[in-house]
C-alpha cells in the first residue's frame, strides 16, 4: 500500500507539474499578441500623424485636386455598376474554394456576394486590417461542422487575390517599361520581366512549395496548415487557378475604373500608363496594408504614379479622390446590407 500511495502521489506531482508549462505557453501567447497589437496601433497612429502633416503641407494642391474631382458630376455613379461586376468576379473566385471544401451546403451566389459587400464594409471602417471583415465572411458562410468548414475558403482566397495582383502589379511595371523604353537594352529589360512573369505565374505551385519548406515560415502555425491544404489537396489546387483567374478579372475591372475617371476628369490614360498607375496603387497598398481601408494607398500611389509619366500629380490624386469616394458609399451600402438582415433577424 504504501509504494501505490507514494506511486499515486508522485503521479500527481508528476501531473500537476505539466500544466504550469501550458499556462506558460498560453500566457507568452498572450503577451505576445499583445506586444503586436500595440506595435500596429503606434504604427498606424503614426501614420495618420504623417498623413495629416502631409495634408496640412500640401493643402492647396489637395484643395485643387479635390475641386478637380467633383468635375465628374454624374458620371460618378456610372462607377457602381463597375464595382458590381468585379465584386461578383471575386466572390465567384471565393465561391470556387467553398465548393471544394467538404461541406452540407454553400451558399447562393447573391447571398455570398451580400456578405463579401458587408465584409468589405467592415474593413473599411473597422481598424482590424482586414481581419474583421474575412472573419465576417468565415462566420456567414459556416455549415454545421462551424467555421473550421468555411475558414479555409476564405483564407485561401485571399491567397489567391493577392497572387492576382502580384501578376498585375508585375504586368503593370513590365509593360510600361517596355512601352515607354527608347532604347535596345530597355526593351529587352521590359520583354525579359514580362516573360519572367509569366513564367512565375504558370509555375506558381512549385513556388508555393519551395515556401512551405522555408523553416521560418513553417513555424507560422496559419501559414503552415495553409501550405499544407493547398499542396496536399488537388480539389484546393484545382480551385486555386480558377479563383487566380477570377481574381484577375476583378482587377480588370478595377484598372478600368481608374481609366474611367481619368477620362472623366480629362487626363486619358494610354494601356501601358493605366496598367503602371494601376500598379503603382498596388505597391502602396502592400506597403501599407496595416492602415484602415488602406488610408494613403491609392492617394499617394496615383498621385506618384500621374508625376512618373508627366501628368500632374494633382490629377492622380483627383482619381483617386473619386475612387475614394465610390469607397465610402459602397462601404455606406454595405453597412446599410448588415443593419438591415440584423434587424431582420432580430
Amino acid at each position: 500500500m504504501p509504494d501505490s500511495k507514494f506511486s499515486l502521489n508522485k503521479d500527481q506531482a508528476t501531473s500537476s507539474a505539466e500544466p504550469p508549462h501550458i499556462d506558460q505557453d498560453s500566457d507568452h501567447r498572450k503577451a505576445s499578441s499583445k506586444k503586436s497589437k500595440r506595435h500596429r496601433l503606434l504604427l498606424q497612429v503614426a501614420s495618420f500623424g504623417a498623413l495629416v502633416a502631409f495634408a496640412l503641407i500640401f493643402r492647396n494642391s489637395i484643395k485643387t485636386a479635390f475641386l478637380r474631382a467633383l468635375d465628374i458630376g454624374w458620371a460618378f455613379f456610372l462607377l457602381i455598376p463597375l464595382f458590381i461586376l468585379w465584386s461578383l468576379a471575386a466572390t465567384l473566385g471565393w465561391r470556387v474554394f467553398l465548393r471544394s471544401t467538404p461541406r452540407d451546403g454553400v451558399p447562393g451566389l447573391m447571398r455570398l456576394l451580400s456578405i463579401r459587400t458587408q465584409a468589405l464594409a467592415m474593413n473599411t471602417i473597422i481598424p482590424t486590417v482586414g481581419v474583421g471583415g474575412d472573419v465576417y465572411r468565415a462566420v456567414g458562410t459556416r455549415s454545421k461542422d462551424g467555421i473550421r468548414s468555411s475558414a479555409p475558403a476564405v483564407v485561401l482566397d485571399r491567397v489567391a487575390s493577392a497572387m492576382a495582383e502580384v501578376a498585375f502589379a508585375c504586368l503593370g511595371m513590365a509593360v510600361f517599361a517596355t512601352m515607354s523604353a527608347s532604347t535596345t537594352p530597355q526593351l529587352v529589360f521590359g520583354l525579359t520581366t514580362t516573360a519572367a512573369l509569366v513564367a512565375a505565374v504558370l509555375s506558381w505551385h512549385s513556388e508555393m512549395a519551395l515556401l512551405a519548406k522555408i523553416p521560418i515560415l513553417r513555424k507560422i502555425k496559419s501559414f503552415d496548415e495553409v501550405m499544407g491544404a493547398l499542396l496536399k489537396n488537388p480539389s484546393y489546387r484545382r480551385a486555386m487557378h480558377r479563383s487566380v483567374g477570377w481574381h484577375l478579372v476583378e482587377r480588370t475591372f478595377m484598372m478600368t475604373e481608374i481609366w474611367l475617371i481619368a477620362l472623366f476628369l480629362g487626363s486619358p490614360l494610354t494601356l501601358g500608363q493605366v496598367l503602371f498607375a494601376f500598379a503603382m496603387t498596388s505597391l502602396f497598398s502592400f506597403a501599407l496594408f496595416y492602415m484602415p481601408g488602406q488610408v494613403g494607398a491609392t492617394e499617394g500611389g496615383l498621385a506618384f504614379a500621374f508625376s512618373l509619366i508627366g501628368l500632374p500629380p494633382e490629377a492622380g490624386l483627383s482619381v483617386a479622390l473619386v475612387k475614394r469616394g465610390r469607397q465610402l458609399l459602397m462601404a455606406g451600402a454595405g453597412l446599410l446590407i448588415f443593419m438591415v438582415e440584423h434587424h431582420r433577424s432580430g
